[in-house]
């Protein structure tokens, strides 16, 4: 079976759609002779690319100056399915993708399914995918019998994906005369998108857990986070208490984050807050508790109390900065 998967986006959300895809990818990896992969993207130019289940076969990368319609990319991509035709399209969760994932099963007079958290083969000739239904209190089974199959990867918690420089294949840089404006498109304007959490694109990230016991202490933290030039997030108890706004809330039902650095503080590492930090380059965890699940996620771990480490860390930046 061939397929393409299509990721959307600037570098950071390529990165945590592509740990999307992986569940999928893995139940399919035995019937998946051929991957390719499409980045639609936004900004520089990605010069990473996923380790995946199974080796791609080849990349293509096209630049967009903005999100625009997706009309342009649907265009494309049906051009490279007459040219070089796939039993499967995998597209990331996002509303684009969605939208691109519905459309081309109906323009390829195949079918769609959205959302899709894993499937299987049934047969050479069925494909059978699961997504939650009803609010996310049933698990629906869907049974697809048209080629091609075209699916949108749900958002899954999960281990960090491993990223690499050399794809191991081919790379085609598709001019941006690939994706021409629509006919019946007058004029566009291009408005920067304006997010409610300053986390997004944050290089680095200073996570706050309810180990900081009180919202004094974490005033005391603010020239920890301003010192390693970090902005300040936090797990549910801290937003439930009061001490920070829900846009500094990080995890499944907050911000999705892919810092560079990722420092958390004091809190015991839940699945749903780990999966908001997954995609972060390195991860220090701080927590009195030796056997907190925190730990698991981290790169760097820390058992000790996280007010006296964290200010002695200011202490040390604070010095050299002044060396």
């Amino acid at each position: 079976m061939k397929a393409l998967a299509v990721l959307t986006g600037d570098g950071h959300e390529i990165r945590s759609r592509a740990s999307d895809m992986v569940p999928l990818l893995s139940s399919l990896a035995e019937s998946l002779s051929d991957l390719e992969l499409c980045m639609i993207y936004t900004g520089s130019v990605p010069d990473r690319f996923p380790e995946w289940p199974m080796a791609l076969s080849r990349v293509h990368r096209i630049q967009l100056p903005d999100a625009g319609v997706p009309d342009p990319l649907l265009d494309f991509i049906s051009d490279m399915a007459e040219t070089c035709p796939k039993n499967l399209y995998l597209f990331d969760g996002t509303d684009i993708g969605d939208c691109l994932a519905a459309r081309l099963g109906y323009r390829l007079a195949g079918s769609s399914c959205l959302q899709v958290q894993t499937c299987r083969m049934t047969d050479e000739k069925n494909l059978t995918s699961w997504r939650l239904a009803c609010g996310g209190h049933l698990l629906a089974r869907t049974v697809l019998e048209k080629f091609p199959w075209c699916l949108s990867a749900a958002a899954t918690p999960g281990t960090a994906l491993g990223w690499t420089g050399d794809s191991g294949c081919p790379v085609t840089d598709h001019p941006a005369a690939a994706m021409p404006v629509q006919s019946w498109v007058i004029s566009s304007v291009s408005v920067p998108v304006e997010t409610d959490s300053p986390l997004t694109g944050a290089d680095r990230i200073l996570v706050l857990g309810n180990g900081v016991g009180s919202r004094e202490n974490l005033a005391r933290m603010n020239p920890v986070a301003e010192a390693l030039g970090a902005q300040i997030g936090a797990t549910r108890p801290v937003v439930m208490n009061g001490w920070l706004p829900m846009a500094r809330l990080i995890g499944v039902s907050g911000t999705m984050v892919a810092p560079s650095l990722c420092i958390v503080a004091g809190a015991s590492g839940t699945g749903a807050f780990c999966a908001g930090i997954r995609q972060a380059e390195c991860i220090v965890a701080i927590n009195t508790d030796p056997d907190a699940p925190v730990f698991e996620t981290a790169d760097v771990g820390i058992v000790d109390d996280l007010v006296p480490v964290l200010l002695a860390l200011e202490t040390l930046i604070r010095k050299k900065e002044s060396s």
